[in-house]
C-alpha cells in the first residue's frame, strides 16, 4: 500500500492504513492514525454514554412525584444530635440511635420501650 503524505486523515483512513505496518510509517503518519483511532473510539464512547442517559429517562408522572418529594439540600440529623447531613442522619449515627432505642426498648420503662420499639418501627429496624 502507498504511503500517504497528509498529516490529518479521517477514522475511516486511519483504521484502513492499519494493513500498513507501523514500524514502516513515518512519525506523522502514525501521530495521525492514533488521533484518528482515538477520536473514532470517543466518539464511539459518547454515543453510548448518550444511549445510557436517554434509557435512564423516567416518565411524567414519575419525575412528577420525584419533584414533589425531593428532599431539602440539607436537613438536621434524625437522632437528634443537630448535626447538619443532605441524608436523614449524620454518618454514624444512624448506628448510634438504633443501639439506643434498642437499649431502651429493652432495659426501659414501658412507656419508653413502646416508644423505642415505634421509633424502631418507623426507620425501619
Amino acid at each position: 500500500m502507498a504511503s500517504t503524505t497528509k498529516t490529518e486523515t479521517t477514522a475511516t483512513e486511519a483504521t484502513e492504513e492499519v494493513t500498513k505496518d507501523p514500524s514502516e510509517m513515518t512519525k506523522e503518519e502514525l501521530l495521525a492514525h492514533v488521533a484518528a483511532l482515538t477520536a473514532t473510539k470517543a466518539a464511539a464512547n459518547g454515543a453510548k454514554r448518550e444511549a445510557a442517559r436517554r434509557e435512564l429517562v423516567i416518565g411524567d408522572e414519575r419525575l412528577a412525584w420525584v419533584v414533589a418529594n425531593a428532599r431539602p439540600a440539607e436537613s438536621d440529623c434524625l437522632c437528634g444530635c443537630g448535626g447538619k447531613t443532605k441524608g436523614r442522619f449524620v454518618p454514624g449515627h444512624d448506628a448510634k440511635l438504633k443501639s439506643e432505642l434498642m437499649a431502651t426498648a429493652e432495659f426501659g420503662t414501658d412507656e419508653q420501650k413502646a416508644q423505642a420499639n415505634a421509633a424502631l418501627a418507623t426507620f425501619g429496624w
